[in-house]
């Protein structure tokens, strides 16, 4: 098994009389166990005729999440606050380890060993001063997951070997270097201008830029000014400073986060400071940094932001908000292409996901689209796509070809059918740039020649009654999607004057056999629209798939700027619409 299959192990370190709530947790938990996703060990696991401290100590030395349950008989446990406690914050100081203080009922823990660690659940409050004890271990298990996701997604070379701390390694990387992460903001902020930073980092995070929205975007179990400060002095590769009214009352912004991007600019002047101005001035800002003896913050190339009190429409705060996302991405990509010494003839690779799904590996721009499209559970609305999801893969392919002389990207994908054509057709052929897909046998490139194997099937159906502007296209290799579409027309507020259905002859996931023929099909789907659009004059296509997302890729790089396209994906027993592209 190799290492990023191989569970990981965690550590249960508690007093026995929080036995019953230890077992709680574990129910919470018992989906991770059932995924071989993580192997628990506790105290009640040693065996007969095992020496139990030896058995203890073990687990403790090779554990890689380590959970201290906080109580007042934790705390009065000379073994569980000393020695186990002890033990697990020198292997987390030593990055062996994760530990992850769990509040289980209220004591005063300030100043012990762990009181710098961010604890779970993630409003501080003990599980059992919440009303509902369930909601609190949901809490507690979605932080561990978050915490577990993070250490998976790194490389084999990153998870490093479990070690004694007498034994340091020689040459350490830190637990994240230029070539082992992708492109990455710092986003620093009052807590008072949460809402506003959550949309912009939605926007950062659907272009590919990861982002550090402080204690909510670090690790669980994180000392929290020390990992800020090496956040923002060597693992981001751009800075957006909110500067609002409430954030010039915030002294640790201005004593921690500040400084340390100052120092970073001043040690590498290609690492982007991106000031946000919102119900503050160009004037004001250097007025404080003047006061606070600070390098002028009013001198980099700032946006300001609608507060409220402007005539913005929503249509133009809109597009302010996705100014700034694209500047943020464009800064750090740069910066990014820099640290990976990235030359004329790189290749960056690109990751779309809009199910739970970590990347094979680390990709130059991880787009996750999670947040509006939740597997199939919950698809975009039309605002959203319009608003933030295609405005967004345009940036990102505008900044790929501002930015990529070899014209070649690496793309893989974990979503939704729709969203891998969208994301074709932004780099469609016209664009003149290569798309290599990391499929799961073989890379199917948009550079292979179609082959002549036998196409689907096409059966074309006229209305003279419909509107002639208007075709419906159902493309399908992996299961028939006929009925499917007549229910959906059957309540939709138009009527098609042509329908097409193409089909494999063989349906089921094997039908596309090589890339070579996926080029053939796409290419098949490219000439049926320029028909409908070039000889028919058909303005409006709906299209609905049922097919390998490879081949979704390789149909939207084939379809070019021939009429407007709308999109559809089959959600709770039905197709909707979910956008458009033109």
């Amino acid at each position: 098994m190799s290492e990023s299959q191989r569970p990981i192990e965690l550590f249960y370190s508690y007093a026995q009389p929080d036995e019953a709530l230890r077992e709680e947790i574990e129910k919470h938990l018992s989906h991770l166990v059932q995924q071989r996703q993580i192997t628990p060990w506790y105290q009640h696991k040693i065996l007969p005729g095992t020496y139990s401290v030896q058995e203890i100590d073990r687990h403790l030395n090779t554990a890689q999440i380590i959970l201290l349950l906080i109580s007042s008989d934790f705390l009065a446990s000379d073994y569980c606050y000393r020695t186990e406690t002890q033990r697990a914050i020198e292997r987390h100081k030593a990055q062996s380890a994760c530990v992850i203080p769990i509040l289980l009922r209220p004591v005063d823990w300030e100043g012990t060993p762990f009181a710098e660690l961010e604890p779970l659940p993630s409003n501080r409050k003990p599980i059992t001063s919440w009303s509902n004890q369930d909601e609190a271990l949901r809490d507690v298990a979605l932080g561990i997951r978050r915490a577990l996701e993070k250490f998976k997604a790194l490389p084999a070379g990153v998870q490093q070997e479990v070690r004694p701390v007498e034994q340091p390694a020689m040459n350490q990387p830190p637990a994240s270097n230029g070539l082992q992460r992708w492109a990455t903001v710092f986003f620093s902020y009052a807590h008072e201008d949460t809402e506003l930073v959550r949309d912009l980092q939605l926007r950062i995070n659907v272009r590919g830029i990861a982002s550090w929205r402080d204690v909510d975007d670090l690790p669980t179990g994180s000392l929290v000014e020390g990992e800020i400060i090496r956040a923002i002095e060597h693992d981001a590769d751009a800075i957006a400073l909110f500067l609002t009214p409430s954030c010039l009352q915030s002294d640790f912004i201005w004593r921690v986060e500040v400084p340390a991007a100052l120092r970073r600019h001043k040690r590498d002047p290609h690492f982007h400071i991106v000031p946000l101005l919102q119900g503050i001035s160009f004037a004001e800002v250097q007025q404080f940094c003047y006061n606070r003896k600070l390098a002028d913050l009013s001198r980099f190339n700032g946006i300001v932001l609608a507060d409220g009190t402007t005539s913005e429409t929503k249509q133009e705060q809109n597009k302010k908000r996705n100014d700034v996302a694209r500047r943020i991405l464009q800064d750090a990509f740069a910066l990014h292409l820099r640290r990976i010494h990235a030359d004329h003839s790189y290749e960056p690779s690109i990751y779309l996901r809009t199910f739970v799904s970590a990347p094979r590996s680390i990709p130059d721009l991880s787009l996750d689209w999670q947040k509006v499209i939740d597997g199939k559970e919950h698809i975009p609305t039309a605002q959203e796509w319009e608003e933030i999801l295609w405005p967004a893969l345009l940036d990102v392919k505008r900044t790929i070809s501002e930015k990529i002389p070899s014209h070649r990207i690496h793309l893989f994908i974990k979503g939704i059918l729709p969203v891998a054509i969208a994301l074709g057709f932004v780099f469609r052929e016209t664009c003149g740039i290569a798309l290599l897909l990391e499929g799961q046998k073989e890379i199917w490139s948009t550079e292979t020649s179609p082959s002549e194997q036998e196409l689907l099937h096409c059966e074309w159906t006229y209305n003279d009654q419909g509107d002639q502007q208007i075709a419906v296209i159902g493309v399908a290799t992996t299961l028939s999607i006929k009925q499917s579409i007549s229910e959906t027309l059957s309540v939709v507020n138009f009527t098609p004057a042509y329908c097409i259905q193409l089909e494999s002859s063989e349906l089921s996931g094997e039908s596309v056999r090589d890339a070579a023929h996926a080029r053939a099909i796409a290419q098949q789907v490219r000439h049926i629209c320029r028909k409908l659009c070039d000889q028919q004059r058909v303005r409006q296509i709906h299209l609905f798939v049922a097919i390998p997302v490879e081949l979704a890729v390789l149909i939207g790089h084939q379809l070019n700027a021939l009429c407007s396209i709308t999109l559809y994906e089959y959600s709770k027993g039905s197709y909707q619409p979910i956008g458009g592209l033109s």
